[in-house]
């Protein structure tokens, strides 16, 4: 039987939500989820579960909720009602304001401190540092936790550090820390601590001091009478302990700036000669006297009196809203006449600008927040080495690091030689850089000489330096080669396949891996090449004698190097490259000894150099190129995996892009996974619009959860017996590329396949589909078949006689021809044996699930007809009442049908319409595979009509299907005046190609009477363009009557609307999805769209130059509906065009005597033409048309979508429910 657990034996496992604490909505709901996925609940479950699992406010806040009738209504409210929107800035206060508490041991605080690092993407290093922060403790004491790079790291320092503690019987002794609370209650004992203002001794206050009649004494010249910054005489100042500071006072108020420290706000001096930050002893009152600790720092005072700083306490201070981390030390208030001092550690986090204006603090972005400890680097013995090595061995791994001194006894011929494209110097000015990044680019730069990397250089060719931090904070100095790059012929020498590299490791139980330092810097460059690599700086111009980080070439290059160094050990199998990292595979550790020490003699006589602390020596577990490998499985690498775990639920398509790039580095660890991703991949299609609803985001939960819970694969082992399994169906095909493991003599899968099929494969056969996932499958697998005999595995038993076949169609000919080169014997499985590969190639159908039976099972219960054929079924009566109870059964108190051989569940009326909009909903099919899918799991008697009442009440089926038969709604063609130039019909058309002059659209208007044209090319569709266009028109013609026009944004505008006002213009926009009203322009629209395409089909972007000659022809082009041109019907003559030169004077005479007389009965002639065309029209409309539906006031409604353009096709074929609020003639409506 299968075991299945209840909610109760979960519930103590998923913490309840109060919506109170602290504890995120976004946290919790990810947690559930993830539950819900581990035991396969289904919304219902998650629904009812969910709500036991809330209490307090978040309780309260749902019974008090309407419709909250699914997992994910309920999942929505709560996240929009509880939603912390926690940004990263709220994150890092709430960090730095925790502290360890009194009562609260280092472990309880770690836990708390993550707790609240987990509600945003805070890397582990920033997390633990806060944490180190907030102990309060000496700096010498906490110097342990530092150095760790991860969490398990720091818990095992913290747990020496509680020992370390324990032993001491004080968690913060107060011998190095001193409070200096200025109040009044202050017991100090006067004779050490005081000290006289007036002539600096110690032992009394400046009331009491004997020298008080003197005057004050100047620290200057040690004489009395003056002060310090009286003092005429000269001053010797020398450094102690490397902190000379500098006391200032000035009236300039530029050197000043304000800033704030716990809410003060303090006018400081910007110093950036001074080494460190000093505070007064009146401002540090104010602040509250925070607790200092005791420095030895001595600062040299005039007349080379010594003074000691009361102590220091570690700040953040806000500056132009920037928050910095700053150490403030305490002086006496005569010794520094200013309340603030900021010195030049403020320059490790800021670019300071001082100009006219005053000073300017701009906080460069990537530097850490904290107080940066510089550690001694460990030592080569301090190497990583696997616990599980032996003490003697490991002296001797040791012994082996130490001396490792590289040696450059031999070398390579692998230089890089640069080839560009073209010939033309890209030289770049100097960037400038803050004076600080000035004396970083200048330290590197001279180092770089001294270790003969780079040399001066006089070259045409120059790139620019820039100074970038590191994720410690830490600065490196970079060169911009991006012009360079695009110039420069690749080197195409390939890398090595990952994939390639991991295979190696086959049967390995001990891995070394070493990384090389500089690794590009062991490459020469060319001599010709050199100036290629120039880089200029703002002292000087350089270039590069090794390969520099930053060309595009120079991973090629090294590649090749490092291949070339190690192509013999490769090649004996005892190590592999990969860029600057080596990996060492070894049966133990033994072996792996012996072949570190060959691997690090072709080092040592290469000259490498080693990154002994990135090094890992005998390890059983690996990360190596993203993968992490372990007695010959291989995972995911747990941080590839943990960026998945937190990525945020996607917002756009960007985002959606990002994820499936992420999870596709994965695709091999996860059986099924085109199909799981395929909701997400749909949203890449073109025309596709964004969304992520139900199907989105349970492809979004279930890739991070099967990423997250570690799939494994086995390497792939030549000599092994190989099976390659293959399925295909219409949405996609599959592969298994499996072997039998000598440990258990069990197939375990090596590599996944799964691919969709394109729209032009879905379209083949089964037969032609099964070949296809067979060809896919070996090619992808190519790599590891070749050579090896192997057994191809398939459903399709006609596949079985293909390969023997003569006679075949073309397609699966040239299929057949590909396995010519692989040896393999196949072998034909019935379905049911293949449904490990099924899932691959086919979508599951999810009717119902188990744990919904209880439900149907109450339902049948309240139906009186179910509820007596069970109890007639339960007496043994196969005839009661008139019910044929023969082919039904009980089964767990549930009734089923027996029809066909299938078992179907019998659904109670009240459950019948939930049941089978399930089934429609799951792809909103028709009636007829609605009917199928339902008939095949359920009984449901006359389940047709009940199809039907479904299928029309469906809302999304309403908006995007499209309605066969007759259209509703007759034509009512709108009344016209008998003159010209009454009522105009406007519209834009475009947007056309962009001309040179930015024109991108047409504005055109038609006259309603005459039919004459006038067209405007405009540079976009706003209301002041059309505005200027109708001004125009004015000028020559007047203002019209009326306007009709479409709700565009050019025309609904308020600018607009106040312009027709003005001038008179009653403005009546056409009903939405009715565009037939404003017809006679969309007419217009058709014919000058097809006749510029074609005028300018050479010249797309001069569109514009036709306007004049299709307006023109427009006008003088006969017109049924009027029986004449345009341009008569409004002059009462024929225009004259250039064909008419040759008779201008002959007809000229007779046409204007002529015009009089004849212009009043051409328009009645016209006005009657019009409305005959417009009966015929009408009738023949109508034809096609039935009376149109009538609709009430409050009728919920759909519109039909009549605009079309990029993106449409696949949106809703009408818009809405809108609401009906207002019923106007003509079967048109306002709504709403």
């Amino acid at each position: 039987s299968r075991f299945t657990l209840s909610f109760r034996d979960v519930e103590d496992t998923i913490r309840k939500f109060n919506g109170s604490d602290d504890y995120s909505i976004e946290k919790w709901v990810g947690e559930f989820e993830n539950v819900a996925i581990m035991f396969n609940w289904n919304e219902l479950q998650k629904f009812i579960f969910a709500k036991k699992l809330l209490e307090g406010s978040a309780k309260l806040f749902v019974q008090g909720e309407h419709g909250l009738n699914s997992w994910l209504k309920l999942r929505n409210a709560l996240i929009e009602e509880f939603a912390q929107r926690l940004t990263s800035a709220d994150i890092h206060k709430a960090l730095a304001k925790r502290k360890i508490r009194k009562e609260e041991n280092v472990h309880d605080y770690f836990l708390a401190m993550k707790e609240i690092a987990s509600r945003g993407n805070l890397e582990p290093q920033a997390t633990i540092q806060y944490v180190i922060d907030g102990i309060t403790d000496d700096l010498s004491n906490k110097i342990i936790l530092y150095g760790s790079k991860n969490f398990k790291d720091f818990k095992e320092k913290l747990i020496i550090y509680e020992s370390i503690k324990k032993t001491q019987h004080s968690f913060t002794p107060q011998r190095n820390k001193i409070n200096l609370n200025l109040n009044k209650n202050r017991k100090i004992n006067v004779d050490e601590t005081i000290r006289c203002y007036n002539c600096g001794s110690m032992g009394h206050r400046s009331t009491n001091c004997v020298n008080k009649e003197k005057g004050f004494k100047c620290f200057k010249c040690s004489k009395f009478g003056h002060r310090s910054f009286q003092c005429t005489e000269n001053s010797v100042v020398s450094k102690v302990d490397s902190s000379n500071v500098r006391f200032l006072k000035s009236s300039s108020n530029n050197i000043f700036k304000d800033i704030f420290i716990e809410d003060q706000r303090i006018n400081s001096l910007i110093d950036t000669g001074s080494q460190i930050s000093l505070i007064n002893e009146s401002t540090y009152a104010v602040l509250g006297s925070p607790t200092l600790t005791v420095s030895n720092i001595l600062l040299t005072a005039f007349g080379n009196n010594q003074i000691s700083t009361l102590g220091y306490f570690n700040a953040k201070i806000l500056i132009d809203d920037q928050e910095f981390q700053i150490r403030l030390y305490v002086v006496a208030d005569d010794l520094c006449n200013v309340s603030c001092i900021i010195g030049n550690d403020l320059l490790a986090q800021a670019e300071v600008t001082f100009n006219k204006s005053g000073v300017t603090v701009v906080k460069i972005d990537g530097v850490a927040q904290i107080l940066k400890l510089d550690l001694p680097e460990p030592k080569k013995s301090e190497v990583s080495i696997c616990e599980d090595v032996d003490e003697t061995l490991k002296m001797k791994l040791r012994q082996l690091m130490d001396d490792y001194k590289p040696n450059k006894r031999k070398s390579t011929e692998v230089e890089m030689k640069i080839t560009l494209k073209e010939d033309e110097p890209i030289f770049s000015k100097p960037r400038r850089l803050p004076f600080v990044e000035r004396e970083i680019v200048d330290n590197q730069v001279r180092e770089w000489i001294a270790n003969d990397i780079v040399e001066p250089s006089t070259s045409e060719y120059a790139s620019q330096v820039l100074v970038v931090r590191k994720k410690d904070g830490s600065p490196r100095v970079c060169i911009d080669y991006r012009k360079i790059n695009k110039a420069i012929v690749k080197d195409r020498f390939p890398l090595p396949l990952i994939e390639d590299v991991l295979d190696q490791l086959q049967e390995a139980k001990v891995f070394t891996t070493l990384d090389l330092r500089n690794g590009f810097f062991h490459v020469s460059v060319e001599k010709e090449s050199r100036k290629y690599t120039s880089f200029v700086t703002h002292c000087g111009q350089y270039q590069f004698l090794k390969v520099p980080f930053g060309l595009c070439n120079s991973p090629s290059v090294f590649q090749r190097f490092i291949n070339t160094i190690f192509s013999e050990l490769s090649s004996r199998r005892i190590c592999f490259p990969y860029m600057d990292d080596l990996v060492i595979p070894a049966a133990d550790d033994k072996e792996a000894f012996e072949k570190l020490v060959m691997v690090l003699d072709v080092a040592r006589d290469f000259g490498l150099d080693i990154n002994f602390k990135k090094c890992h020596l005998l390890e059983r577990r690996i990360e190596f190129l993203g993968h992490i490998v372990e007695d010959g499985n291989i995972y995911p690498s747990e941080l590839k995996s943990m960026a998945v775990i937190k990525f945020p639920k996607p917002t756009s398509l960007k985002q959606v892009q990002s994820f499936l790039g992420l999870t596709g580095y994965f695709r091999k660890f996860i059986q099924n996974y085109s199909l799981i991703a395929k909701p997400l991949t749909d949203l890449l299609k073109k025309d596709q619009a964004f969304r992520f609803e139900e199907h989105e985001e349970r492809a979004f939960l279930q890739l991070k959860y099967f990423l997250s819970t570690g799939p494994v694969l086995h390497i792939f082992k030549p000599g092994l017996e190989t099976e390659v399994h293959t399925d295909a169906s219409k949405d996609g095909y599959g592969g298994i590329l499996m072997q039998r493991a000598d440990a258990d003599g069990k197939f375990h899968p090596v590599y996944y396949l799964s691919k969709k099929t394109t729209p032009s494969e879905a379209k083949y056969s089964s037969y032609e589909l099964e070949v296809l996932a067979v060809i896919h499958a070996v090619k992808k697998f190519r790599v590891y078949l070749l050579g090896q005999e192997f057994k191809l595995v398939t459903d399709c038993d006609a596949f079985t006689k293909t390969v023997n076949k003569k006679n075949l169609c073309p397609r699966v000919a040239r299929w057949v021809m590909l396995l010519e080169e692989f040896s393999y014997t196949v072998e034909h499985r019935t379905g049911t044996r293949m449904r490990h590969v099924h899932s691959l190639s086919r979508y599951p159908v999810m009717m119902l699930v188990d744990d919904t039976l209880l439900k149907v099972q109450k339902a049948q219960d309240g139906d009186s007809v179910i509820k007596a054929l069970k109890d007639a079924i339960r007496r043994g009566e196969e005839d009661a009442e008139d019910m044929d109870t023969k082919n039904y059964f009980v089964r767990n108190g549930i009734l089923y049908k027996l029809r066909h051989g299938k078992e179907l569940l019998v659904v109670p009326e009240e459950m019948q319409g939930e049941i089978i909009r399930r089934v429609h909903e799951k792809g909103h099919y028709a009636r007829e595979r609605t009917q199928r899918l339902v008939k095949d799991d359920y009984y449901i008697p006359k389940l047709e009509a009940k199809i039907d009442r479904v299928i029309a009440s469906c809302v999304t089926c309403i908006m995007m299907n499209s309605k066969s038969g007759r259209k509703e709604g007759m034509l009512n063609p709108l009344p016209k005046d008998e003159v010209p130039l009454h009522t105009y019909h406007i519209d834009h058309l475009g947007p056309l190609e962009s001309t040179a002059k930015k024109y991108k659209h047409i504005l055109v208007i038609v006259d309603a009477f005459t039919k004459f044209v006038w067209l405007y090319p405009t540079k976009s569709t706003t209301s002041k363009e059309v505005i200027s266009k109708l001004d125009i028109q004015k000028k020559n013609f007047g203002n019209p009557v009326r306007i009709i026009s479409d709700r565009g944004t050019a025309f609904t505008s308020e600018e607009f609307e106040n312009y027709c006002k003005e001038e008179g213009i009653k403005h009546l926009l056409i009903t939405t999805g009715l565009p037939r009203a404003n017809g006679q322009v969309e007419r217009i629209n058709r014919v000058v769209i097809a006749v510029i395409s074609k005028l300018s089909i050479d010249e797309p972007t001069k569109w514009f130059r036709y306007m004049d000659d299709v307006q023109r022809y427009l006008n003088s082009t006969f017109q049924r509906s009027i029986s004449r041109t345009p341009f008569e019907v409004m002059f009462g003559t024929k225009m004259r065009n250039k064909e008419d030169i040759r008779i201008k004077e002959i007809i000229e005479e007779l046409m204007i005597e002529e015009f009089i007389t004849n212009r009043d009965k051409e328009r009645l002639e016209a006005k009657r033409q019009i409305q005959v065309v417009q009966e015929e029209n009408r009738k023949t409309y109508n034809l096609r048309r039935r009376m149109a539906t009538k609709y009430r006031l409050g009728d919920l409604v759909a519109v039909k979508r009549t605009q079309t353009g990029p993106g449409t096709k696949l949106k809703p074929k009408y818009l809405g429910p809108y609401r009906v609020t207002k019923v106007k003639k003509n079967d048109t409506y306002d709504v709403e």
